[in-house]
């Protein structure tokens, strides 16, 4: 049917194009941001876990006299829980840091959370530490005040 009086309905090419377009924008907006939340959240893993081993130190020095030299003394198997990479071991395709002990004494030690797979690109705050003073650190421009 055609006349004067008809008008077709639905949408044109030319306004698909003007969505499509105005979709893509605000996903360029929106995507940035939306990485940076969830690098935040996957460094809570390993402030956690950083937290966890220096308690487990603590632990370990109430009945050795002294801190553990590596983690499978502190009760961790190896490769360790998902997010965390395993000391000395190949790191699993799921894994957000690399968890390891350095600087190890009898009365002192030094653990770090170094990032790896998706946490790679963490620019931010790079290796977060905790040494047995209860002392953390960020190797980024973060620094502990943002990264803890």
């Amino acid at each position: 049917m055609s006349g004067p009086g008809w008008r077709a309905h639905g949408i044109t090419l030319l306004e698909l194009l003007v969505v499509m377009l105005l979709l893509g924008l605000l996903l360029l907006l929106v995507m940035p941001v939306y990485s940076e939340q969830a690098r935040k959240a996957r460094r809570v893993v390993a402030t956690a876990e950083l937290l966890q081993l220096a308690a487990r130190q603590e632990h370990f020095f109430i009945s050795h006299r002294q801190y553990a030299n590596d983690l499978t003394a502190l009760g961790y198997s190896l490769p360790t829980a998902v997010g965390i990479g395993a000391q000395g071991q190949e790191v699993t395709a799921g894994a957000l840091y690399e968890i390891s002990l350095q600087d190890v004494e009898a009365y002192r030690f030094r653990a770090l959370a170094r990032p790896v797979g998706q946490q790679a690109g963490d620019q931010r705050c790079g290796t977060l530490g905790i040494d047995s003073d209860g002392v953390r650190s960020a190797t980024g421009p973060g620094g502990v005040g943002e990264c803890w």
